[in-house]
């Protein structure tokens, strides 16, 4: 459920436009985005920045929705990487 939630609001944003996913930090990502290849692998941004694009881009996703599905990505990676179980 946690990797669905981030699935979906990845492609929520990427049907307004395929920008909104690639990590600004370096311009490749952004121009991966528009299709000249980059020399490096794109990059993507993280779930935190994803639900909160949500959370501005998409009507009715509101702040607290964002901080729903953030929880659930913690847990996802805490379990992910700790083998902890989160759920």
């Amino acid at each position: 459920m946690s990797l669905s939630l981030e699935l979906l609001a990845r492609a929520a944003l990427a049907q307004i436009h395929p920008v909104l996913l690639a990590d600004p930090k370096h311009q490749d990502n952004i121009h991966y985005a528009f299709g000249i290849v980059p020399e490096n692998v794109p990059k993507s941004i993280q779930a935190k920045t994803i639900f909160a694009r949500c959370s501005v881009f998409i009507k009715g996703f509101t702040d607290k929705m964002s901080g729903h599905c953030l929880i659930m990505a913690d847990r996802r990676n805490s379990e992910l990487h700790s083998g902890a179980a989160a759920f």
